[in-house]
C-alpha cells in the first residue's frame, strides 16, 4: 500500500485518535489470564477511530485481540487509513454492524465480559504516566539491545508509512508522547524544577530548540504536549517558518491552533542565545536527527555551544545534535545531554565510539510500529 496524501483536518483527527487509543491500551490491567482477550468494536465515530489505533497498540503489547469492524468504516477517511493498518497487522477481523463501539475485556471461552476498557478523553491522555509495556511506553536502555543504522531507521519509517498504512504524522505524535514523558520526569526529579504548582513560569521554563527536518517536527509536537501537560514550553526555530515542510510544518500549525499564546522565537544572527537560555529548567534538543552526517554549519556550532554552556539539563530527541548516528563520532562537537530519548530502536551511534559521552542516560520510546528483521545485536553498558 502506497503512502497517502492526508489533508490537515484528517491529520488532526488521526493524532487525537492515536493518543486516545494508545492510552486506552496502557490502562488495561495485565497480565491476561489464559483464554482472555480484548474484543474491540469499531464504528465510524471518533471513539471508533480511537479503537482502530488501540488495535495496533494491543498487538504491539502482545495482547490477544479480536476486532469487529463496521462496514461503514472502510468508506471514510481517516477511519479507512487506520483500517488499512490493522489489516497489515494480520489480526482476526469480523465484519458486521457495530451497535456499541468500544473495547471490552472478555473470557473467550465462556464469552463472559470482564469489563469495558475506558477510552480517555484527549485532555487526560497527556497526564497518563504509566509505561506498562516497552512498545507502548518508554523504557530504559536495555542490555544487548538491537541496534539500527540511519538507513535502517529510515526503513522502519518507510515500512510503517508505505506498507502498514501509518501516516508519518502519527509516528511523530507517538515519538512526542514518549519524549514528553521523559521531559516531565526530568522536571519532576529531585533537585530539578518540579511540575505542578512549582512549575517554572513560561518565560524561564522549557526551551525547545528546533531545526528544519523531522527532528524539528518532533520538537514542535513535544512543545504542544508539554503545554497540554501544564508545562511552560517556548520554541526557538532555527529555520524560517516558510522553510518548514511536511510533518514539521503541520506540527507548527497544530501548535498554533492548540495554543495561540505559544511563544515562538525566530533565530537570527543578532539573537542573544545566552540570554534566551538563561534560567531554563530544561532545554530540549530537536535540531538534527539521524540523517546528520559530516560537518556542522558555523551557526549550528554556535547554538550547540551555547546550549552546552547554559547549565540547564538537556534532553536530546532521538540523538544529540552533532553526533553521527552510525559512527558515534562528533568531529565538530555535539549536544551534551543529560538524557536522550530515542525513537523505535537504538541507533548505533548512541552506544559506540564517543556516543556515550554525549547521550547521558538513554531511553527508548515506541512509536507504534514493530521493529522486525532490521537490527543487529550488540552488547554494551550504559
Amino acid at each position: 500500500m502506497a503512502a497517502r496524501d492526508v489533508d490537515y483536518a484528517t491529520q488532526k483527527l488521526l493524532v487525537v485518535a492515536e493518543r486516545r487509543g494508545r492510552a486506552a491500551v496502557e490502562l488495561v490491567s495485565q497480565p491476561f489470564r489464559d483464554g482472555e482477550r480484548l474484543d474491540i468494536f469499531i464504528d465510524d465515530s471518533p471513539d471508533g477511530l480511537a479503537c482502530l489505533a488501540a488495535v495496533r497498540w494491543a498487538v504491539l503489547c502482545r495482547l490477544p485481540v479480536r476486532v469487529v469492524l463496521d462496514d461503514r468504516v472502510t468508506d471514510r477517511e481517516p477511519w479507512s487509513i487506520l483500517a488499512g493498518n490493522i489489516h497489515a497487522l494480520d489480526v482476526p477481523v469480523a465484519r458486521e454492524k457495530v451497535r456499541r463501539c468500544g473495547i471490552r475485556r472478555r473470557d473467550a471461552r465462556s464469552q463472559e465480559e470482564d469489563g469495558t476498557v475506558p477510552i480517555p478523553d484527549d485532555d487526560a491522555v497527556w497526564r497518563i504516566a504509566s509505561d506498562r509495556s516497552p512498545v507502548a511506553g518508554v523504557w530504559e536502555l536495555p542490555d544487548n539491545s538491537a541496534l539500527v543504522s540511519s538507513r535502517e531507521s529510515r526503513e522502519i519509517d518507510r515500512r510503517a508509512i508505505e506498507d502498514e498504512s501509518l501516516p508519518g504524522i502519527v509516528l511523530m505524535e507517538n515519538a512526542a508522547v514518549g519524549a514528553v514523558r521523559v521531559a516531565v520526569d526530568m522536571l519532576s526529579a529531585p533537585g530539578e524544577a518540579r511540575v505542578g504548582a512549582a512549575a517554572p513560569a513560561p518565560g524561564n521554563g522549557v526551551l525547545i530548540v528546533v531545526g528544519g527536518g523531522n527532528n524539528g517536527g518532533d520538537g514542535l509536537a513535544v512543545a504542544r504536549g508539554l503545554r497540554h501537560s501544564g508545562v511552560g514550553a517556548d520554541v526557538l526555530l532555527l529555520k524560517d517558518e516558510d522553510a518548514l515542510r511536511g510533518d514539521a510544518a503541520t506540527n507548527l500549525r497544530f501548535l498554533r491552533d492548540d495554543d495561540a499564546s505559544a511563544t515562538i522565537h525566530s533565530f537570527r544572527s543578532s539573537l542573544d542565545m545566552d540570554a534566551l537560555l538563561a534560567g531554563r529548567a530544561l532545554v530540549i534538543d530537536a535540531i538534527l536527527g539521524t540523517g546528520f552526517h559530516g560537518s556542522l554549519s558555523p551557526e549550528y556550532q554556535a547554538v550547540i555551544q551555547a546550549i552546552n554552556r547554559c547549565g540547564a539539563p538537556v534532553l536530546a530527541l532521538d540523538i544529540p545534535s552533532g553526533l553521527d548516528s552510525d559512527s558515534g563520532t562528533a568531529p565538530d562537537g555535539a549536544i551534551r545531554a543529560r538524557r536522550t530519548v530515542t525513537f523505535a530502536a537504538v541507533k548505533r551511534g548512541l552506544v559506540t565510539a564517543s556516543g556515550p559521552e554525549y547521550t547521558g542516560a538513554v531511553y527508548v520510546a515506541g512509536i507504534g510500529t514493530p521493529v522486525r528483521g532490521l537490527a543487529s545485536r550488540g552488547t554494551f553498558k550504559e
